[in-house]
This record gives structure tokens, sequence and C-alpha cells, in this order.
């Protein structure tokens, strides 16, 4: 019985059969794997997979070298498979290909699970086994999805998309543990959107709120200068009201705790 395969699609592209970790091969094949993970459960045409390798400068035998990735695709997910047989991961599907694997093999499918159970506890009301569930989520993400693969508009896309779960996730947690009093929880994963999309302003000015509710105003006000910065900087804009709401509430937890004597925070 072949060791049992486990994937990494967020952050970047890992494979392990048990605790080996494996190597992918080349970097198209890499490519080419970490999209028809990002895609899972979704069939995926000739036609855009040739879009993600090659965009515009496609050679002319780009299907024959898809056709090699996947076979060597094949034989790294399951080395004992039959060359004709269908696998249990990577199916030909029409003129193209469709990736399938359960919460237990993929990163991505178990992010999107409890991402979903937590929505659901979230619905209930039951805002501590949500906050648990996007905790749990959140942890799997290390880093910006297929990092490091993407060498075309399309690939990009896509792996944008992936990124984009993560950062909602990030303010929907963010959000709930300021209701139930665990901001402190929220730091690090918000601080990683943050990196992620520096100039994404929600994101900016959630890191600073949840900064300041965590006790660390000073970070916080450091957080909106340098989010302001950029935005001046790059895109030629003054902070919208995300951020400008954001400041005014650190600044209100700074009087108070100027008031009641406290100690500010680092």
């Amino acid at each position: 019985m072949t060791d049992p395969v486990r994937l990494q699609i967020l952050g970047p592209l890992r494979v392990w059969r048990a605790d080996t970790e494996m190597d992918a091969g080349p970097p198209q094949q890499r490519c080419l794997l970490a999209f028809l993970l990002a895609r899972e459960g979704h069939a995926v045409g000739m036609n855009e997979l040739i879009e993600v390798l090659w965009g515009h400068a496609r050679p002319a035998t780009a299907a024959n070298i898809i056709q090699k990735y996947v076979g060597g695709l094949r034989r790294l997910l399951e080395p004992g498979l039959a060359p004709r047989a269908p696998g249990a991961f990577l199916a030909r599907h029409r003129n193209g290909y469709r990736f399938t694997a359960g919460p237990q093999t993929l990163d991505l499918v178990l992010f999107r699970q409890l991402v979903a159970e937590a929505k659901a506890h979230a619905g209930q009301d039951e805002l501590g086994a949500a906050l648990d569930r996007y905790d749990s989520a959140l942890r799997l993400v290390r880093g910006p999805a297929g990092e490091g693969l993407a060498d075309t508009p399309a690939a990009r896309a896509a792996f944008a998309r992936l990124d984009g779960e993560f950062l909602d996730a990030v303010l929907a947690a963010a959000d709930i543990a300021g209701q139930v009093g665990r901001p402190a929880l929220l730091v690090e994963p918000l601080r990683r959107a943050a990196d992620l999309d520096p100039l994404n302003e929600i994101v900016q000015a959630s890191l600073v709120t949840t900064l300041a509710a965590a006790g660390y105003r000073a970070r916080a006000l450091a957080a909106y200068r340098s989010a302001c910065e950029r935005l001046v900087e790059e895109l030629d804009i003054e902070p919208g009201p995300h951020l400008e709401d954001a400041y005014r509430r650190v600044m209100g937890a700074c009087r108070v705790a100027c008031i009641r004597g406290c100690p500010r925070g680092d």
C-alpha cells in the first residue's frame, strides 16, 4: 500500500509522502500542479493550461509538453499507478484535466472546510466556535499561494484568488475576535495579510484596530502611519474612511488609557 500524499498550495507548493518531502519536478511542472491544486474539483481545459504555463508565448508542442508533465505528476502522486489507469487525484476530462482531493490530502480543501464551518457557527451566534475554526484555517496558510510559480497573468490571477480567500477569512475572524475579546489571536494573521496586500485599506485598518484592541497601541499607530505613507507614495492618495476610523479608535483608546492612568502598551 502506498503511503498517503499531502499537498500544500496555501504558500509555496510542497508535496509529502508520509513524512518525506517530494520533488515536484521542473518549474513548469510545478506550476501546472500548483494551478490544478488551486482549481481543485474543477475541470481545466488544455487551452487554459497552456495560457497558465506560457501565456502568449506558447510553443507548438505545448499540449504534448503538458501531457508529459501530467504523466510525471501521476507517477509522483501515485507511483504504483498503471500508465492508462484512472488515478485517485488527477483525471482526464474531455480535452483537459481535473484534480480532486480530500481535506486530509490538500490544505486548500481543509481550509475551505474549516471556513465553511466557521461561517455556519457564526450564523448561529456561536462566535467562540467560529473563531476556533477560523484560527485553525488561518494556521494552514504559509505565505502567498503558489509562491514563486506565477510567471503568467493567468497563473497570477489563479493564485491571487486563493490569497483573496485568505484575506476574507482573516477579516471575518478579526471581526469575531474583537466581539469575543480575543483580538491578540488575530495579530499575526493580520500582519501576514497586511504584508500580502499592503495597499488594501480594509486589511490595514483591521490590523490597526486589532493591535490597539490587543493593547499594542504604539504598534497600532506605527502601522497606521506606515499604511498612510504607502498610499501616498505608491498611489498618491490620502487614507480613506476605513483607515481614518481605525486611527480615531486608536486615539480614543489612548485617551481612555491616559485618563485611567494605565500603561499605553507597546
